[in-house]
């Protein structure tokens, strides 16, 4: 697939197809072993990660000389187009603005200001034994449900990020968390879409309710943004970016994500 991304007068993202500028992009490495090693580029815009693995599957199949792959590609964007006429249900806070950081009059100084502290990356590694800790610590007596290791790990960390940076309490915060819409869709998009059906749900707090409130409570917050991405909900969130005359306001990146707000992807 050659070709770059670009966008059209009112913003919305497509492909434009040249030949220097390639949306996919592999390298094979060979070993002196006799081995072999491919490595595989797609921009994400173009296909999520069902997609890609589905590619590379099927390259494989065809490399071994099976005679059909075992899962059709379809390519039809008519399955993620809005209804007619659009008509969103919900208030979508995912494509809302997110909220900048607050600051005291004094917690800054001139020269702090004037100056950032440099990034830094850091890994954190969460153990078995860790995982198992915070389920037992996600146990709610009076209200008996069971929740993902995800939603677990992701409301632990959202409190973490927010205790670390020191916020005022009255600052909001914002989660982000990409979801998968294959099979929130009704009916489900077929296994061999080629395409990008990830949408992105969101959950709001004060970082002062976020620190004080039980663990539980912030899990909560989490599970209900990610059980609200059903057929129903995804299908607003369609229409209502159909509705947007510019959707590049709703466009998300680095300026999405950074302090006070978090966005966490397994």
């Amino acid at each position: 697939m050659a070709g770059r991304l670009g966008t059209d007068e009112n913003g919305r993202i497509q492909i434009i197809y040249i030949s220097t500028h390639p949306l996919v992009i592999s390298q094979v490495t060979s070993f002196k072993c006799g081995r072999v090693c491919l490595g595989v580029g797609i921009h994400h815009t173009l296909a999520d990660g069902t997609s890609v693995f589905t590619f590379i599957n099927t390259w494989s199949e065809i490399a071994r000389g099976l005679s059909h792959a075992s899962v059709a590609p379809l390519i039809d964007r008519t399955l993620l187009r809005a209804r007619v006429p659009p008509t969103p249900s919900f208030h979508h806070v995912e494509n809302d603005p997110s909220p900048s950081l607050k600051t005291s009059s004094n917690s800054l100084t001139e020269s702090q200001s004037s100056h950032p502290k440099p990034l830094s990356v850091s890994t954190f590694k969460i153990t078995k034994d860790q995982i198992y800790t915070l389920k037992a610590k996600s146990v709610n007596n009076e209200k008996p449900t069971k929740y993902s290791i995800h939603n677990i790990v992701a409301a632990y960390i959202w409190r973490c990020a927010t205790k670390a940076r020191g916020p005022l309490d009255d600052q909001p915060t914002k989660l982000y968390i990409p979801t998968n819409g294959r099979s929130g869709l009704r009916p489900s998009l077929p296994s061999g879409y080629l395409g990008n059906a990830l949408f992105t749900t969101a959950s709001i707090a004060l970082s002062g309710d976020l620190l004080s409130e039980s663990f539980t409570n912030t899990i909560d917050r989490v599970e209900k943004a990610v059980e609200r991405m059903d057929d129903e909900y995804l299908r607003s969130a369609l229409d209502y970016l159909e509705n947007m005359a510019d959707v590049t306001s709703v466009r998300h990146g680095a300026h999405t994500f950074q302090c006070p707000n978090l966005y966490i992807i397994s």
